[in-house]
């Protein structure tokens, strides 16, 4: 019965691997350069040459000091290799210093590369937030 259930493991472990390739992810969030203080990242990946699945988008939850970290099937594991439309959605608080947006969209490709560790800060403005951000 033990062996059955090891074996069992083996296929559901097997079964959650990415058919995409992973690279990790981390960064920070700043806006006029403080961090943002909440919030989310999204990482969403953009098609290339004739495939029509770019691969499932990568979270990462912004933290007190604006970092955050990717994550796509498990935990930290990272994002789809390539290239990237990325989303910040804002921070839901009352604190009147926090912007105020629901979401960001960055507006130039971001690009994750395979076999090392990405560093990818995104850099927003509060222009660009009252400009471009949906509220």
């Amino acid at each position: 019965m033990a062996a059955a259930f090891c074996v069992g493991m083996l296929v559901i472990v097997g079964c959650q691997q990415s058919p995409y390739e992973l690279s990790s992810v981390r960064g920070t969030v700043t806006v006029d350069g403080k961090p943002l203080a909440g919030g989310r990242v999204m990482f969403a990946p953009i098609s290339k040459g004739e495939t029509s699945e770019p691969g499932k988008p990568a979270f990462g939850t912004v933290q007190s000091d604006g970092s955050y970290v990717l994550t796509t099937f498990r935990d930290n594991d990272g994002a789809v290799v390539g290239d990237h439309w990325v989303t910040i959605f804002g921070p839901k608080s009352d604190d009147p210093s926090l912007p105020k947006f629901s979401k960001y969209v960055v507006r130039q490709k971001l690009s994750v590369v395979a076999g090392q560790e990405n560093q990818i800060d995104v850099q927003l403005t509060s222009q660009d937030i009252a400009r471009f951000a949906a509220k």
